[in-house]
């Protein structure tokens, strides 16, 4: 993804960010701006002292990332597999620790700092070449990508990622609708948010209010579109050291067990994961 690309993606998260500050500043007063930024300093604080100086760093960043040490038999796994894609790529394998993702995805999403990770779906059901198609997959996502731009990256977008995570949570009672659930929720919003709107209105001002519900409405897009473009960079990383046809098997091995077969628009458009059956796609044009 070129840096283009990335800033113009990154810029409505930015600005989401600043309105919840400034939202807050115009419902509540001063002391909630000063609430709010005071929290977003100290995560920007926690972010650097995790992924630099932190004695039990790496404890630290599997809680905030939902990953974990491998056990015995998983680390002597990951060790073979991934001394072989080190290799190949030339990288020193000493530098980048490996993790699991406790997850039924295919691929992990981005560890921080330079630890790779791979799902408990691709440990318990994929053979070795495709396991190391998975770690050179990984290991693509920090390719050519300066850890301090993701961390600010992710600094950036915290309120935001709050703000979504407590709209998820309210949301997660519809999860017993199963394949109607986006659906209902997209519905839902759709009313919630005008309401909002009209309440927050007599406080921000009509252009304060058209701003704040553009923004509301493109972030999540935005957001989903720039992880998807990363991991397209991190699949293309794969196919130029050789591992191409072994993550396409990976990915239709995934996709024949879980994946629909045209998934609906909302969510191929919301999601931050790319389409198994694009990813394969994509993949066959490079190789």
């Amino acid at each position: 993804m070129s840096v283009i690309v990335a800033s113009v993606l990154t810029l409505p998260t930015v600005l989401l960010s600043l309105l919840i500050a400034g939202t807050a500043g115009a419902l509540w007063g001063s002391w909630a701006v000063l609430a709010v930024g005071g929290a977003w300093l100290l995560y920007g604080v926690v972010l650097v002292w995790v992924a630099w100086y932190a004695p039990e760093r790496e404890k630290v960043a599997t809680i905030l990332h939902d990953c974990r040490r491998p056990d015995t038999a998983e680390a002597l796994r990951l060790d073979r597999e991934w001394h072989t894609v080190a290799g190949d790529s030339g990288v020193p394998g000493e530098n980048y620790p490996l993790w699991v993702q406790d997850t039924d995805r295919v691929s992990a999403q981005a560890a921080p700092a330079r630890a790779l990770a791979v799902t408990t779906w691709a440990l318990e059901h994929l053979p070795a070449p495709q396991i190391r198609a998975l770690l050179a997959q990984s290991l693509g996502q920090h390719a050519g990508a300066d850890p301090r731009l993701r961390l600010c990256r992710e600094w950036c977008a915290w309120p935001g990622t709050v703000l979504w995570r407590l709209l998820g949570l309210l949301g997660k009672p519809l999860d017993v609708l199963g394949a109607y659930a986006m659906p209902v929720r997209a519905v839902l919003a759709s009313l919630l948010l005008p309401a909002l709107l009209l309440i927050f209105g007599h406080r921000l001002g009509l252009p304060g209010v058209v701003v704040l519900a553009v923004v509301l409405a493109v972030e999540p897009l935005a957001r989903a579109a720039y992880s998807r473009g990363a991991e397209s960079a991190a699949d293309r990383y794969a196919v130029t050291i050789g591992y191409g046809p072994a993550l396409a098997e990976a990915l239709r091995a995934w996709s024949a067990r879980h994946e629909p077969r045209v998934p609906p628009l909302s969510r191929r458009l919301l999601s931050h994961r790319g389409s198994p059956t694009i990813r394969v796609r994509a993949i066959e044009r490079v190789a």
